[in-house]
């Protein structure tokens, strides 16, 4: 973030502000141009304040960690999606790839929903939990997988003693319930 803080000021400094007139351009120009340049100056400046401040909010929840320039940061949320060793038959064929062997302790199979997007899309999962919950809700839906269906959450570390809470989600209920504590959507869309 303060690389990025610093190219930005060392491109005001040798540059300006875009936008700005020059002292002969402003004596020729009309009350009117004057005025109306004026706004759209404020406007500009504006939209690049808001650009420049509003990554700082992903502490507080508000701003996603992809545009706040967090992603590589040790604190953001996570989430994992697990699938019942008896309902791994129950999912699409191209799901059942990303399957993991089932843990000893629960019997719950790991589905790496973050390979299977890098490998369908060629992108990288979108790191928010809502987005993953939406991920589980959409498979469910195709599957009904119904209590078989498992999310381990853990929230975003904390700042000063780096310790994260840790929840656990069971059914489809439960899944749409934790979304709908979020201000944006994380459902999937109906087909």
């Amino acid at each position: 973030m303060l690389w990025n803080l610093y190219f930005i000021a060392q491109n005001v400094i040798l540059f300006g502000w875009a936008g700005e007139l020059s002292v002969g351009e402003q004596a020729t120009a009309t009350a009117s141009q004057q005025g109306h340049e004026g706004i759209a100056r404020w406007a500009i400046r504006g939209l690049a304040l808001f650009v420049l401040l509003f990554p700082l909010t992903e502490p507080l929840g508000i701003c996603d960690v992809w545009p706040a320039w967090a992603v590589y940061a040790t604190g953001p949320e996570r989430a994992r999606v697990f699938v019942a060793a008896a309902d791994r038959g129950k999912l699409p064929e191209a799901a059942r790839d990303y399957l993991q062997p089932p843990r000893f302790e629960d019997d719950l199979c790991l589905l790496r929903i973050d390979r299977w997007s890098l490998d369908a899309s060629g992108s990288p999962l979108y790191p928010q939990n809502r987005f993953r919950l939406g991920v589980a809700l959409a498979l469910d839906a195709t599957a009904a997988i119904g209590d078989g269906l498992v999310v381990e959450l853990d929230g975003p570390a904390d700042r000063f003693t780096g310790k994260t809470t840790s929840r656990r989600l069971q059914s489809r209920v439960a899944i749409a319930v934790e979304l709908e504590r979020d201000w944006l959507n994380g459902f999937p869309r109906e087909h």
